[in-house]
């Protein structure tokens, strides 16, 4: 064998083994550290989320990069854990103060990406307009809040209506419109409420920005509902 060959060998052997280290190490941090199991679990539910409110490319690639530095970041915290432990065995206010630190720098990088990632979701204006029995209409949009306590523009438009007056049975339509260009349907909390001030036939329209929409019954959307012979 050629020196020129052996040395590929060689080279081949350092890759792969770079690899099998890698991951060795990768098996090793999730078995020991709760907090990239989590972490890893919070990833998989915001690419999810993601598909199911069709975000562009960009947006699910800043989604995806944010999510990557964050498990890094929680990688790093680990080996310097370890690092720190192999270094003193017996307790050390200088190693504390070093964990703690380390540590503090993975939270404020997850809370600014979960700042990132929620202005990325929460920015998808919505649209709603309910017709009543007697063709009186009332529109609503979504109102997001930087803690969370947003409210969707289909409850928006019936506490509007109720609001006027009109109570179970007076509704019979609701549009509903999203910033896409592909069709949206209401969350669960929004088709509850609307299963509890509409019948099972009303019509429930959705509209995409394109103007093309689906048409469903109530029903059709709620058809596991849980109403009042559900309370105990």
């Amino acid at each position: 064998m050629s020196v020129v060959s052996k040395e590929k060998l060689v080279s081949k052997k350092r890759l792969m083994n770079s690899f099998k280290y890698a991951i060795e190490g990768m098996k090793t941090a999730y078995q020991e550290e709760q907090n990239l199991r989590l972490h890893t679990i919070s990833a998989v539910g915001v690419i999810l989320l993601g598909i199911v409110f069709k975000l562009s490319i960009i947006e699910l690639s800043i989604c995806l990069i944010l999510i990557g530095l964050v498990l890094m970041a929680e990688f790093f915290n680990t080996a310097l854990e370890n690092m720190v432990d192999m270094i003193t065995l017996e307790k050390n206010p200088y190693a504390k103060k070093a964990k703690d630190i380390s540590a503090a720098g993975v939270l404020v990088f997850a809370i600014v990406s979960g700042i990132i990632g929620g202005l990325i979701y929460f920015h998808f204006p919505v649209s709603a307009i309910v017709v009543t029995s007697d063709l009186k209409e009332f529109s609503g949009v979504n109102v997001e809040n930087a803690n969370g306590t947003s409210i969707c523009a289909e409850r928006n438009a019936i506490a509007s209506a109720v609001a006027s007056g009109y109570k179970r049975g007076d509704f019979k339509e609701i549009n509903i419109m999203v910033s896409s260009d592909k069709i949206g349907t209401p969350c669960f909390a929004c088709r509850q409420v609307i299963l509890e001030f509409f019948s099972k036939e009303a019509i429930v329209r959705c509209y995409s920005t394109t103007g093309e929409y689906k048409e469903y019954t109530v029903e059709e959307l709620c058809p596991y509902p849980f109403g009042s012979d559900d309370l105990v």
